[in-house]
């Protein structure tokens, strides 16, 4: 007997799919298929709030026409792929309120949980270099005080640095935050 493959999700029937749930529930969808999102700990959580407290700081110092955002809007990666970073930037026109997607997405940061170490680390790596204005993944792991930073460099390369200390370098030119700031 061989099974029925489901179909895969567009984002635009996923996005209708989680506008008819009842209740408040958290999903992105990844190559089609929804994924739950569980309630981050408290530990995470200020992971979250102090890496986007240090970015909104660093923006705020440039004077940078961008916006920060915690747990949203999200990332359409492609037409079955949509992520919500913990934290993003963004950088252009100001979002209009009812935007379910970043515009320009240029910096997004995961905070990693161990349920989601795998997806964050390999899979939303592979899949944020997909939009072309991304300049900046970092991925922090609280359990080890380390961020990965992963930049797109010349000629498509995707550079990686792996810090413990100093400052996290991101585009525009300038824009910097203490790495020992981001874990909460």
């Amino acid at each position: 007997m061989t099974a029925i493959p489901k179909p895969k999700m567009t984002v635009a029937d996923f996005l209708d799919w989680v506008d008819a749930l009842p209740g408040d529930h958290r999903y992105e969808l990844d190559r089609g298929a929804p994924v739950a999102m569980a309630p981050g700990t408290a530990q995470h959580v200020r992971a979250i709030m102090a890496t986007a407290n240090a970015l909104s700081a660093a923006v705020k110092l440039a004077k940078l026409p961008c916006e920060v955002f915690v747990d949203g809007p999200g990332v359409q990666i492609d037409e079955n792929t949509a992520y919500i970073p913990d934290v993003s930037l963004n950088c252009g026109e100001r979002l209009a309120d009812d935007a379910r997607f970043l515009t320009n997405p240029i910096v997004v940061i995961e905070v990693l949980s161990p349920s989601t170490k795998r997806m964050d680390k390999h899979i939303k790596l592979n899949g944020y270099f997909k939009v072309a204005s991304i300049r900046h993944y970092a991925v922090v792991d609280l359990a080890d005080r380390i961020v990965f930073h992963h930049r797109r460099g010349e000629n498509g390369l995707i550079l990686t640095a792996i810090l413990r200390e100093g400052d996290l370098g991101l585009a525009p030119p300038g824009l910097t935050i203490p790495v020992s700031d981001m874990f909460g």
